[in-house]
Formats: C-alpha cells, sequence, structure tokens
C-alpha cells in the first residue's frame, strides 16, 4: 500500500470487505482501489511475478533495519518527552514547596515580632 492509502475492514464502494482506500491531495474523499482476486493487492493491471518485481534479501534488511530504527527513534522521543514533562513538573512542585517555606518564614518572624510587641 503506497503514503496515503490505508486498508479498512469494509470497502465503502461495496465490492467486499478488506479494501483498500486512496486519501490524498488528489482524493481529499476516501476512494477505493479496487483489489487483485487474491485480495492483497490493489489491483494495477500489473501482476507479481519473480521476475519483474523480486525484492532482494538485502532490500528486505533494509526495510527492517529502516523500520527498527524509526520504531526506536520513536520509542525514545516518547521517553524523553515524558522524561521533560516529569523533570518540569517536579521542578514546578519544587518551586511550590519554596514559595510556602519562605510564606512560612515571614509569617513565624511577623508572629514573632508581633508577640515581642505585647
Amino acid at each position: 500500500m503506497g503514503a496515503g492509502s490505508r486498508r479498512t475492514g469494509a470497502d465503502p464502494s461495496g465490492q467486499g470487505a478488506g479494501g483498500v482506500v486512496r486519501r490524498d491531495e488528489q482524493h481529499p474523499v476516501a476512494v477505493p482501489i479496487p483489489l487483485s482476486r487474491s485480495g492483497d493487492l490493489p489491483e494495477t493491471g500489473r501482476t507479481m511475478n519473480s521476475e519483474r518485481d523480486h525484492i532482494s534479501r538485502a532490500e528486505i534488511r533494509k526495510d527492517a533495519v529502516q523500520d527498527s530504527v524509526d520504531a526506536t527513534i520513536n520509542a525514545v522521543s516518547a521517553v524523553g518527552s515524558t522524561l521533560t514533562g516529569a523533570v518540569r513538573d517536579i521542578a514546578h512542585t519544587i518551586g511550590g514547596l519554596a514559595t510556602d517555606l519562605f510564606e512560612i518564614r515571614a509569617a513565624a518572624r511577623r508572629a514573632s515580632n508581633e508577640h515581642l510587641q505585647d
């Protein structure tokens, strides 16, 4: 499936379940793509044979590595965002605690000065 295509549970054209829908700049509304007889590949008029559409093992490995790196980067990014948010929340909480402690100290000084004046 190409970019902008997705497999759906039901084909909106009524041509059967498991259709592929294209949604891109040229097709802002979902447009059904007819499937091949096997139901696996969008119908392009081409057939897949070992000579013409052969994907080498090296390309398969490259794609696997590329997808693995992409997944790892996404996971690291999510963890980094979580840690950044946690550090920000901790800093905010500690800052609030420090403000409370300064206010308590100032109130205690005022109370002590008022008590000494009595």
